[in-house]
């Protein structure tokens, strides 16, 4: 039990109140205040807490600590013993609109495939269940989404429950609780019960509707994530105002889209494997007018500083000038960090060289003898330049 008493326990509607202040500390530069009692949800079990203020100044997080639940504020309230609370009423019924969806969701999930809810996660734009099955299909979830709808239709009444110990509990509970006493259970009329200290409404039509946005398997669970009341309407709305644009865009009707689209993918395919052909080609037709920047013992020294296009074609270009004129090739694309490129067509091992010079210079790289690349802090390039060329034509020359 915590010190403070929890009044939206007693009365979720309630959004003002005013308190004796019970203790304050200062952590991290923010003001922490411990109230006699408050109307503001402390985060736990997958829901934020609630914000609003405190005697005019923001409150940003409220959270129980070793049976404690301190408010953190924006500002400083003053050396006061009484203070008076306001909860952001919208965010309050946001949150407990998506908490109540997700017993719902989750009651759906359970009665049709037996799949049990081991997470939830709510924040100010995404809100999320894992289930314990990782096979669950698009029809499936489409039928979680439909019996969840059919319930809100019904407006079922939602209650809260306290009960002194577990022995006490009602037998069909969708969960077990995780305490031992003054267990809150949330039920939803004939539909679902289980343990929750959460904020909820007080009837499954003021929901309006449940929407699910997306699921995905992974490590044998499923991540499903969805939208009630307002906010599955904001986001038709956000995703309607988008197709608008794409229709637009692709002139073609909303039922259009997906042969356009694919016609579109199909074309930038094609596209994509054309210019890496004529990229191709030209690297090659370069490669083949270049000269090398000296000649040491009858072998090429290729040096190109700056190289202005990607590592990997860089690497492609030294491989081509040294198939044209064996000896060794350097690479510099410059920026923070610097980027370096080494070849070798002879005996030289281009990989330890770099992977030596680099360690030195505070980077990192390496690779194979004929082919090794890496980077470093631009402000230790020209010294590792000079160290790594130095080292490329002494050995080249030995």
């Amino acid at each position: 039990m915590t010190m403070t008493k929890l009044l939206y326990y007693e009365n979720p509607e309630l959004l003002s109140f005013t308190t004796m202040v019970l203790d304050s500390r200062l952590y991290d530069g923010k003001v922490q205040l411990e109230l006699a009692e408050t109307a503001f949800y402390a985060e736990g079990g997958g829901q934020p807490s609630d914000a609003g203020e405190i005697n005019g100044v923001s409150v940003t997080k409220v959270f129980e600590e070793s049976g404690r639940v301190w408010h953190e504020l924006e500002g400083v309230v003053g050396d006061v013993d009484t203070v008076e609370g306001r909860v952001d009423g919208a965010r309050r019924r946001d949150f407990s609109i998506q908490h109540t969806g997700q017993h719902i969701l989750s009651q759906a999930f359970f009665r049709l495939f037996a799949a049990e809810t081991s997470s939830f996660h709510l924040t100010e734009n995404k809100v999320t269940i894992d289930l314990s099955q990782g096979d669950l299909t698009a029809e499936q979830v489409l039928q979680a989404e439909e019996m969840s709808n059919r319930i809100l239709r019904q407006g079922l009444q939602v209650k809260v429950q306290v009960f002194a110990d577990k022995a006490a509990l009602p037998e069909n509970l969708r969960k077990l609780p995780v305490v031992d006493d003054s267990i809150r259970l949330v039920e939803i009329t004939d539909f679902d019960i289980c343990p929750c200290g959460g904020t909820h409404i007080a009837s499954t039509a003021e929901l309006g509707l449940i929407k699910v946005l997306g699921f995905e398997r992974t490590k044998g669970k499923t991540k499903v994530e969805f939208a009630c009341g307002d906010r599955a309407i904001a986001e038709f709305e956000r995703r309607l105002s988008s197709d608008s644009a794409v229709s637009h865009l692709l002139s073609t009707p909303f039922t259009g889209h997906t042969e356009a689209v694919s016609r579109l993918v199909a074309i930038e395919k094609e596209l994509g494997r054309e210019v890496a052909r004529l990229g191709k080609e030209l690297l090659e037709l370069k490669a083949a007018a270049q000269e090398p920047h000296s000649v040491h013992n009858g072998r090429a020294f290729y040096k190109l500083d700056p190289w202005s296009a990607s590592l990997d074609e860089a690497k492609l270009f030294l491989a081509l000038v040294l198939k044209k004129s064996p000896g060794v090739g350097l690479a510099v694309l410059h920026g923070d960090p610097a980027r370096l490129a080494v070849a070798s067509s002879t005996e030289l091992n281009a990989g330890a060289i770099l992977k030596d010079v680099l360690v030195k210079y505070g980077g990192k790289g390496g690779g194979i003898p004929q082919s090794a690349q890496g980077g470093l802090p631009a402000e230790n390039l020209a010294a590792a330049l000079a160290e790594i060329e130095a080292k490329l034509l002494g050995a080249h020359s030995a």
